[in-house]
């Protein structure tokens, strides 16, 4: 009988270590957004957890005559400067050219937008409704 109680408590010890070493890597890892296998994932803020947008793409990555949807912008960002371009989460765009800025079209708005500016706001796929 005692051998299952040092069992247990070796195991108890196993799951407290781990849980201190994911807490310990969520420590490290919080406000930064990282990039796997070509998804960004960000850290979210009121659980800690890494989470992403159904393997988000950037604008800048969008191809011409392809319809998304915006998920998102990035944190760094203030969205205010996306609000400039009348961009918020949620809207379904199309990518009508891409000659250098990336010229995109929101039911009968056309937007020319940066490179770099397209890098920060991640789309998933859309429709035009």
């Amino acid at each position: 009988m005692q051998h299952k109680s040092e069992t247990a408590k070796i195991l108890q010890n196993v799951v407290n270590l781990a849980v201190l070493v994911f807490k310990f890597f969520l420590l490290i890892i919080k406000q930064l957004n990282f990039s796997v296998s070509g998804s960004t994932y960000f850290i979210d803020k009121k659980f800690g957890l890494p989470y992403n947008f159904i393997a988000m793409r950037t604008l800048h990555d969008v191809k011409t005559g392809e319809t998304v949807k915006i998920t998102g912008f990035c944190p760094d960002t203030p969205k205010a400067a996306f609000a400039r371009f009348a961009l918020f989460e949620g809207q379904v765009i199309k990518c009508i050219a891409k000659p250098g800025p990336i010229v995109i079209k929101e039911k009968f708005q056309t937007i020319a937008i940066g490179k770099e500016f397209s890098k920060q706001i991640y789309v998933s796929k859309g429709r035009m409704l």
